[in-house]
């Protein structure tokens, strides 16, 4: 299995897009064959922060999922 973090740090006035943006993200990357889990966070003590974490089954799924973009 592979785990992934990816923290992204935001601008105040684009937080709403980049909200709708990762919510698309998680939705479609839980369908990919291969995901274990795909989740969004907030920081509870900064909101122009959001993290992501994910699992994959292995490298191949990983790769696929990076094809998607």
């Amino acid at each position: 299995m592979i785990k992934i973090t990816a923290k992204h740090t935001v601008k105040e006035n684009c937080i709403d897009e980049l909200i709708i943006v990762l919510k698309e993200l998680v939705e479609k990357s839980r369908l990919e064959e291969g995901c274990i889990s795909y989740s969004l966070y907030k920081d509870i003590d900064n909101d122009n922060i959001y993290t992501i974490i994910e699992e994959w089954q292995n490298i191949e799924s990983l790769h696929n999922h990076f094809q998607t973009f």
